[in-house]
């Protein structure tokens, strides 16, 4: 699934994918196996949140989007907010 962040004006656009844990094609996943650091791509994937999960109706998944600093989010084209 892709993410589209606009900022003050279109040219501050920001695209990154992310993923559902569990999801055993992530491994296999073209723009995956493009990220060399392990770290960014585990940043990619949302993670299982089962006391946000509405019992025998759906899943709830946890996915934090950090744009600047070390622990940022891997966007395309390797830049950054």
């Amino acid at each position: 699934m892709h993410l589209s962040l606009f900022g003050a004006a279109f040219g501050q656009r920001l695209i990154t994918q992310f993923y559902f844990e569990g999801d055993p094609l992530i491994r296999h996943c073209a723009i995956v196996n493009t990220i060399p650091d392990p770290k960014a791509i585990d940043q990619l994937v949302a993670k299982l949140d089962l006391d946000a999960q509405v019992e025998f109706d759906s899943l709830a998944y946890t996915f934090d989007i950090v744009l600047r600093g070390r622990n940022e989010t891997w966007f395309e084209e390797g830049r950054s907010a």
